[in-house]
């Protein structure tokens, strides 16, 4: 099984994780909505529907430079690319979905001393589903 310490690059560089990632979450989040009537007949309608997933990623406080400089580089919308695997695994290209401009950036201290934890939300884009197992 994998250590899933995660390479990413952008355009603030490559970075390679040091702390091993905690378990991703696969989200889907849509826009639309639903109304009964009062026959009870249902309608709903759906504007759009996503295919997120949500990073946990794991930093000492010596790498939080280069944490922020990739969370700035990605919020312009540019495409990065993460292995979560390391160097050695496969390459998916992301698009930031938050923290984005406006949202606030908050990291979290981690249970280890010296240690943050940030929760990054992205998509793979066109709705194409995150199919790496982490288990």
């Amino acid at each position: 099984m994998p250590l899933w310490t995660p390479r990413i690059v952008s355009s603030a560089g490559t970075w390679d994780l040091t702390i091993p990632m905690r378990p991703w979450v696969r989200t889907m989040p849509s826009e639309g909505g639903s109304e009964k009537s009062t026959s009870g007949a249902r309608e709903t309608w759906l504007v759009r529907r996503d295919r997120q997933v949500r990073l946990r990623l794991r930093v000492w406080e010596s790498e939080m430079t280069a944490l922020e400089n990739f969370v700035i580089a990605a919020q312009t919308g540019e495409t990065w690319t993460i292995q979560p695997g390391g160097p050695t695994g496969a390459a998916l290209s992301m698009i930031l979905e938050s923290p984005m401009p406006g949202e606030e950036f908050v990291p979290e201290r981690g249970e280890m001393t010296g240690t943050y934890e940030v929760e990054i939300v992205a998509s793979l884009g066109g709705n194409v589903p995150w199919t790496v197992v982490y288990f």
